[in-house]
């Protein structure tokens, strides 16, 4: 395994990018590029999660731009944010089972993950896998002029009217 046999024999070592998986190599894609799946000394890459969050109102309108949400991976070895898009991503996760879980914030409930049980499949190279969340606003977010007066208002008539006391702002006229 030095390159000289037991009776000093030149041996022959193994060749990572040779494209034959050789003792040693968990992979030999037959080059030594990185970020292919197999790395330039011939060891599996990590592979990634995307996070795709979907949000819907009561009456199950999908909700746009997506509120921000933190999502966990393997019960907080890493943590992501999503954007305003609805997206996330993990990068650089160990091949195999993970956990994807989300920390939901008050107004919220979730409605359904794929793959359900939010165990996601990553396989070894650079292929990500998908986790989607979907989730339901289960109160209505305080609005000037639907009748109900909330912390951040004087006044709510419930209309959108200025010159009737209570204006556009539901701040007294």
């Amino acid at each position: 395994g030095d390159g000289c046999s037991n009776i000093c024999n030149v041996e022959e070592l193994p060749a990572c990018g040779n494209g034959i998986k050789e003792t040693g190599e968990q992979c030999d894609d037959g080059n030594l590029l990185n970020g292919d799946g197999c790395s330039n000394v011939c060891n599996f890459e990590n592979g990634c999660i995307n996070v795709v969050k979907e949000t819907v109102d009561l009456e199950g309108n999908l909700i746009k731009p997506v509120p921000q949400f933190t999502f966990l991976l393997n019960n907080g070895e890493q943590t992501v944010h999503s954007n305003s898009f609805g997206k996330a991503k993990f990068i650089n996760v160990t091949p195999g089972l993970n956990f994807v879980e989300e920390n939901l914030t008050a107004g919220w409930t979730l409605h359904s993950v794929t793959p359900a049980g939010r165990f996601v499949f990553v396989p070894a190279g650079d292929s990500c896998a998908t986790v989607l969340f979907k989730n339901i606003q289960t109160i209505e977010e305080p609005e000037c002029g639907d009748g109900n007066l909330d912390d951040n208002e004087q006044c709510d008539d419930g209309n959108n009217l200025n010159g009737d006391g209570c204006s556009v702002m539901c701040e007294f006229e």
